[in-house]
């Protein structure tokens, strides 16, 4: 056998013979049957599904890990604690999260654990970022649900948008409440429902006037308006001009 033949041999056995007291060792620590893979897993699973108050629940026992490293346990829980930040990241971009949102948070973190030189440090350090990446898996649905939600009355307008149509109406219709879609509404089109119904009203009033010839009052009640003038003032307001002028500016004869 040759020289380096030996070396690759002794040192394949010294690694063995490491990995197998290491192994006897953990099953020897009592923290080490404290820890469970699958209550790792139920943990992961609850902050891919943004279910904070099951974290909290979770995090009333503390999950223990097995020693890293053999050099004392702050320096253990230092590596354990950024391990536990890293599972926590990546399980919330499973769960949707962006990664660069997600790793931004976790370089937070890990500063923190960088500069923390207690081991209760650590501990709350992983509760705070099970807790933080939980929550963000739910904003980051409930945001979800709301744009499914606008999407649905913007469907709902487009429908029925040569019916007089209120947002109560389109409420009713999703079994929401109507302040809460008016709100979302908001902060997804930065225009109200009423705002919004309007708009796409004058929108169809515009084809209607440039290629028809349909009488004014005519598409006023085809629309869905009360009268002649409260189409004309919204009309205006929306365009800068009455119905009028935009037909005679646009209209499209036919040959």
């Amino acid at each position: 056998m040759k020289d380096n033949e030996i070396t690759i041999t002794e040192t394949l056995a010294d690694l063995e013979k490491r990995q197998l007291e290491y192994a006897i060792r953990m099953e020897d620590e009592e923290e080490y049957t404290n820890h469970s893979y699958r209550d790792e897993q139920i943990l992961m699973q609850a902050i891919k599904d943004g279910n904070v108050k099951l974290v909290e629940r979770l995090l009333q026992t503390p999950l223990s890990f097995p020693k890293a490293v053999e050099r004392g346990s702050r320096k253990n829980e230092e590596y354990m604690t950024a391990i536990w930040v890293a599972l926590a990241a990546r399980a919330a971009i499973e769960a949707g999260i962006a990664s660069r949102e997600s790793f931004l948070v976790s370089d937070i973190f890990l500063k923190q654990i960088a500069g923390a030189m207690d081991v209760r440090v650590y501990l709350a350090i992983r509760k705070r970022a099970a807790l933080t990446y939980a929550g963000l898996v739910a904003e980051h649905r409930k945001s979800g649900k709301k744009r499914m939600y606008v999407g649905e009355c913007k469907n709902y307008i487009a429908v029925n948008i040569f019916k007089r149509i209120s947002s109560r109406d389109v409420a009713a219709e999703l079994n929401l409440n109507v302040i809460y879609l008016e709100r979302i509404f908001k902060e997804e089109e930065e225009v109200t429902i009423g705002q919004y119904i309007q708009r796409e009203k004058i929108k169809r009033a515009k084809n209607i006037l440039k290629y028809s010839d349909r009488s004014l009052t005519e598409v006023g009640d085809y629309l869905g308006y009360s009268s002649q003038s409260h189409f004309g003032t919204v009309f205006k307001k929306e365009t800068g001009m009455t119905p009028r002028q935009y037909r005679d500016a646009n209209h499209v004869t036919k040959y």
